[in-house]
Parts: C-alpha cells; sequence; structure tokens
C-alpha cells in the first residue's frame, strides 16, 4: 500500500470517504479466515446491481497500489473482510454509510459492532 502507516491510514480514510455507499443489508454468511487475528469475510444478501461496485474500480485506476472494500464472489454475492467475524451471524443487518465511515450491525434491533470502513479496506489481492 503506502510507504508508512500514517499514509497508509490516509489513503484508506480517502478511499472510504470516496465510495458513496449508503445501504442497508443483513448477513447472509459469515467465513472465518483468521482466527488469531479475527478476521473473515462477510457475505451480504444484496443483489451486486444494486450497488455501483465500479466506482471502486475507478477510485482504483488513481492509485499504485490497488485497494478494496465490497468485491463480488464467484457466485456474485457481496462480501468484504472485516474484524472481529467471529462476533457477527447469519441474518445480522448491516448498514454502511461511506459519508460517516461507519459499518454497524445490529442483531434484534440492538447495534452490537461498528466498524470503520477504513479497516475493512484490504489488499486488491484478497
Amino acid at each position: 500500500m503506502a510507504k508508512s502507516n500514517r499514509e497508509e491510514s490516509e489513503l484508506k480514510n480517502w478511499y472510504a470517504n470516496q465510495l458513496r455507499y449508503n445501504f442497508s443489508t443483513r448477513i447472509d454468511t459469515v467465513v472465518h479466515l483468521n482466527q488469531k487475528w479475527g478476521y473473515g469475510e462477510v457475505f451480504l444478501s444484496i443483489n451486486h446491481t444494486a450497488l455501483n461496485l465500479y466506482r471502486e474500480d475507478s477510485l482504483n485506476k488513481t492509485l499504485k497500489y490497488p485497494i478494496r472494500f465490497l468485491r463480488k464472489d464467484y457466485y456474485k454475492k457481496i462480501k468484504f473482510v472485516i474484524p472481529n467475524s467471529q462476533e457477527y451471524e447469519k441474518g445480522d443487518s448491516v448498514y454502511i454509510d461511506s459519508r460517516t465511515q461507519q459499518i454497524s450491525i445490529y442483531r434484534d434491533k440492538t447495534l452490537i459492532s461498528t466498524v470503520r470502513i477504513s479497516r475493512a479496506l484490504t489488499d486488491n489481492w484478497f
């Protein structure tokens, strides 16, 4: 990514602000990738055509090292990587607002977690 942690943090904050995502959906599946660090993939119950994923492609054309938030998997489901994935379950509600850079996750209408979008950004290969 960027040369220093500060530059990387600034880049991720800039990227998250540019996404213009504002939607809610439900978690379809959680796949735990790294038990030690707690990261996992969250698959969303939303049609990929409802989002402008090309926005991220456009942003990445301006970057030396591409990064991503939302991805389309082989089955055309939308997914993203998130820390503390063990906290989330199928059916949890997700609200993503890039204006505030927040991913808010609710269970039974109760907020259980907020994560900054910049913490869910990964290298493009992931």
